[in-house]
């Protein structure tokens, strides 16, 4: 028998008796559903007396109702605060959300898991305004560069201060961390927010909280992929047909003055014969991509735990290039009696980075097309023409060169926590971590290095590194009437210790890379090295809200390092901030659409103390000289003592705007910001005469500004479909305002008073020499392609802008700042689309206005003797004098080529499209699966942008550590029960 259906009728309304129009109404474990009209009424059919309906609107908490008998109901939801009083982990404690008076941002687990990246810190491209993500190279397993709210430094990257599940790291751990593994990345951006650091805050932190188990029964998890990593946008290279008219054209109009540099007969036959050579093609390939995570989790009143192990593969698109990583996340928590807590996690991961050959890349594009890898018996071709005795064929690099790393890194914490009482907690932790990298290069005989007649070559660097911290904090927590106050102490102890040799060797007798080295014929070096560095810091913070709608942060906190000098270890950085939660004035209550309105204002002193360990000692290197006819060994003093080397220090202001509307369904937040950083911590060449080559010192001042907008909204919500935008935009100004305390510019380092860090200064490209263009004040004649004008010139080559018109190109009167690598505005862009089980989800991303001296186009389209291939332009001949590009043959000097290589790399990318469906959960339960999604997701599969090299994102990198752009096309699934 079945038990019979009915109709169900109702209305659903706010705490305040007002009627909600759009609540999703459905009945549980089912597809059948309906929505309330523009009154809040509903009816819903075919409902047993037995089922339960849902009741769910965005920013008000979903409510589960039992049917019974009930043939009328009256439905009140009650505001969801969830979005306001979300934790935000802020350091050493959390905060909800709404309390918040600086400036943080957060990322979800189904965000971070959306972006399918192997890098944890890549998910965060283009996620958070403010925050700039950049790929170093595109090679497998590299690194992301990060900086949170401009360049902070000059000489060096400004990277952010990483703490993984309290425990202090850096770029190369984050990099390395499964994102699989991660709950949630909170970011702390103004100085009020990272005050707690003190002089590790100064560039910002990013706070990350990896998966902890919950409690209930044990929940086994599977989310596993596989794809495939296709090389996207390839330049347009010569073919072999093109590169041949080329040089014709150049023996034609001009001769070739290097007879190194002609196409010989037998390169000549190879094309008339059709055996030309597609390097790109032939030694590029498609990579595989795969990614496999087990995790089990679960817990009781007493205790929880979480255990995850993860297996990643990623192949590039030049063979041996690829990157592995074996990771493993434990964390167990207990309750020992009545007050105490006790706790523990660890995390390790394994990798090996490939690097493949270091000249593999750049000799495959630029190996000439006319020329052929095998011979006639199938033997590959060392020497690929009769001139070339430097550049061999490329398959010998591929096959012979190595460059790897493999690298193990853990960190973990134990903890204890004690609460005697509700308002009185204090933690205990030692928080230590280690890595351990071995690097090996190895290079054949028979590679460009060695070119066929060198003795093979190897190297070997071991490093270890060891750090700890201890620290203990005290909170108070305790509410008084409208009063709220949370006090947060904490004292710290921190010690790193770093060590690494290296040894060199050359003349190996068999294939043995780097493993052994003790049978090569001559050692060529051997060094090693060891460093410490010891950090203290005390710590308090004091939030109080008041009525809760007045906040106010105060925080102080105070650092030793050993690092400076020993009567400036100190260094004290105090912040305030305060925050006014306007929509709860009682004036504002009649703005029934406004559900948050908060304005924050703060101002704070971070500081840095980034010098290397013993800079403010004089420091000795070792000396060879000849002391009576026989070889001594010394130490002479390179770097200067200085006594005086202090803390650089930042001093930030910002002002913040946080709003919803519509029970927020839209939610927007604006901040801007100016920071001031002055005492850079720079080492300093030294003039010759003072006997030493340099200093590390306090030198020069920074200043960044800017403005970062977030906008989140629901577009559309209904009972079967929901779509939701989420949109972040930056712009961040960045300028010296003080150097070497001289006022003057330092031209030869391009760094300028007034100008960004990143300045670009240069000759100014204006385009190619015309025929008669420019002749000397003697010229008498008609002027053909051979004739030479005042700046001597000839028609075809590039022109620069001669500014003082005196006749004479010069670096001294016509270089020019002419940009700046600094992206004039960043944004992304994800748009969430939800129907039924389907979910999709389409990111796009931007970095606007940056201006780099793009490296492949001096390697591949600066050069036109006709030795290396090059990028297929349109170039300038008598006859083609409108043409984008200066002739083949008629080579200028590098500096006015390098003008035309300062390209515009603005683009738009689109991350990531993913497909997904989930499901019903109804339907899994006869498999006993608690969830089951399929998805497809590309990543990067379109770039808008005018620039032709490899990817606009890493064009300034060197063509040797750089990669091709590509697209991954992957499949996945996750599955839990």
């Amino acid at each position: 028998m079945f038990a019979q259906t009915k109709s169900i009728q109702g209305i659903v309304r706010d705490s305040q008796q007002q009627p909600l129009p759009g609540v999703s109404i459905v009945v549980k474990e089912s597809q059948n559903g309906v929505i309330t009209d523009a009154n809040g009424h509903f009816t819903i059919k075919g409902v047993k007396p037995d089922e339960s309906l849902i009741f769910s609107y965005l920013g008000f908490q979903k409510l589960t109702v039992k049917v019974g008998k009930q043939p009328m109901l009256d439905i009140i939801l009650r505001e969801d605060v969830a979005a306001l009083d979300e934790v935000v982990v802020v350091g050493y404690g959390v905060q909800k959300k709404s309390d918040l008076t600086g400036s943080v941002a957060s990322m979800r687990e189904n965000e971070i898991a959306r972006q399918a990246t192997v890098s944890a810190a890549e998910a965060l491209r283009g996620q958070i305004a403010g925050v700039n993500v950049v790929n170093t190279g595109g090679k497998p397993g590299s690194e992301m560069m990060i900086e949170i709210r401009g360049t902070n430094t000059i000489g060096q990257d400004s990277p952010p201060l990483i703490i993984i599940d309290g425990v202090e790291g850096d770029i190369s751990m984050f990099s390395v961390l499964n994102p699989n593994s991660i709950e949630k990345m909170d970011v702390l951006k103004d100085a009020s927010a990272t005050a707690v650091y003190g002089s590790r805050g100064s560039n910002g932190v990013i706070i990350i909280t990896t998966r902890s188990g919950k409690k209930g029964k044990n929940r086994i998890s599977y989310d596993g992929s596989f794809g495939v990593k296709i090389v996207r946008d390839k330049p347009d290279m010569m073919t072999a047909q093109e590169f041949l008219r080329m040089h014709d054209v150049m023996d034609l109009y001009w001769g070739n003055v290097n007879r190194q540099h002609r196409i010989d007969n037998q390169e000549r036959n190879n094309v008339l014969n059709g055996t030309t050579t597609d390097w790109i093609d032939f030694l590029i390939s498609n990579g595989m991509q795969t990614s496999h995570n087990v995790s089990v989790s679960g817990g009781n009143d007493k205790s929880t735990h979480y255990l995850s192990l993860g297996y990643t593969k990623e192949e590039g698109n030049l063979e041996p290039e690829g990157f592995e990583r074996l990771s493993a996340n434990l964390k167990m928590s207990a309750k020992v009696g009545k007050y105490i807590n006790v706790g523990g996690s660890i995390n390790v991961n394994y990798t090996n980075t490939n690097l493949a050959g270091g000249e593999a890349l750049r000799s495959i594009y630029r190996t000439r097309p006319t020329t052929r890898c095998f011979d006639d018996n199938a033997e590959p071709i060392f020497w690929l023409n009769t001139w070339e005795q430097q550049i061999p064929n490329p398959y010998f690099e591929k096959e012979n060169s190595t460059r790897e790393n493999r690298k193990i890194q853990a960190w973990g914490k134990i903890y204890v926590d004690i609460k005697p009482w509700k308002f009185l907690s204090f933690q205990t932790s030692i928080n230590p971590s280690f890595s351990y990298l071995r690097s090996g290069i190895f290079e054949d005989v028979y590679t460009k290095a060695n070119a066929g007649r060198n003795p093979a070559y190897s190297s070997l660097r071991k490093q270890t590194s060891y750090a700890y911290t201890w620290d203990n904090t005290l909170t108070f927590n305790k509410t008084y009437g409208n009063h709220k106050i949370t006090a947060t102490g904490l004292f710290s102890m921190q010690s790193s210790e770093s060590d690494w040799n290296n040894m060199e060797a050359e003349g190996m007798l068999w294939n043995t890379l780097w493993n052994n080295m003790g049978a090569a014929d001559k050692v060529r070096g051997i060094d090693s090295s060891l460093t410490k560095s010891n950090l203290m810091s005390a710590m308090m913070r004091i939030n109080y809200i008041y009525n809760n709608r007045y906040l106010l942060t105060v925080t102080g906190r105070a650092d030793g390092s050993s690092r400076l000098s020993t009567d400036n270890q100190w260094g004290i950085f105090p912040s305030a901030a305060l925050g006014w939660i306007i929509s709860e004035e009682a004036f504002m209550k009649r703005f029934t659409n406004l559900s948050n309105l908060k304005l924050r204002a703060s101002y704070g002193i971070s500081g840095n103390d980034r010098a290397k360990s013993y800079s403010s000692y004089m420091l000795l290197s070792r000396a060879d000289y000849d002391f009576a006819g026989e070889p001594g060994v010394g130490f002479i003093p390179t770097t200067l003592a200085n006594k005086n080397l202090r803390w650089e220090k930042s001093e930030e202001f910002n002002l913040g705007l946080d709003i919803g509307l519509f029970s927020n369904r839209v939610s927007f937040s604006a901040d801007i910001y100016t920071k001031d950083t002055k005492d850079l911590i720079l080492t300093r060449k030294l003039p010759t005469h003072i006997g030493y080559d340099q200093v590390s010192d306090n030198v020069g001042a920074l200043n960044n500004k800017g403005i970062e907008l977030s906008l989140t909204t629901v577009n559309i919500t209904t009972k079967d479909f929901q779509w939701t935008t989420n949109i972040n935009f930056a712009m961040n100004r960045n300028k010296i305002k003080r150097l070497y305390g001289d006022n003057a510019d330092d031209i030869g380092n391009g760094l300028f008073i007034g100008h960004p860090v990143k300045t670009n200064y240069a000759y100014v490209y204006d385009g190619i020499w015309q025929i008669g263009e420019a002749l000397r004040d003697n010229f008498n004649g008609t002027p053909t392609f051979t004739t030479t004008n005042k700046y001597g010139q000839l028609p075809g080559q590039p022109k620069v802008k001669d500014f003082n018109n005196d006749g004479v190109i010069s670096s001294e009167y016509d270089k020019q700042i002419i940009g700046n690598m600094d992206p004039k505005w960043t944004g992304g862009m994800t748009n969430t689309f939800n129907y039924k089980g389907f979910d999709l989800s389409v990111f796009v991303y931007a970095r606007i206005g940056e201006q780099k001296l793009s490296t492949f186009h001096e390697t591949f389209a600066s050069d036109y003797s006709g030795r290396f291939n090059v990028l297929n332009y349109d170039y300038w001949t008598p006859e083609n004098q409108g043409a984008k590009h200066w002739a083949p043959g008629s080579q200028a000097n590098s500096e006015i080529r390098k003008a035309a290589n300062y390209k515009d790399c603005s683009f738009v990318k689109v991350g990531n499209i993913t497909l997904g469906y989930e499901f019903n959960p109804k339907m899994l339960r006869s498999l006993k699966l608690e969830r089951l999604r399929v998805y497809l997701t590309a990543l990067n599969p379109f770039v808008f942008t005018e620039y032709d090299g490899w990817d606009p994102e890493w064009a300034e990198r060197s063509v040797n550590s750089s990669a091709l752009a590509n697209t991954t096309i992957m499949g996945g699934i996750n599955l839990s029960f």
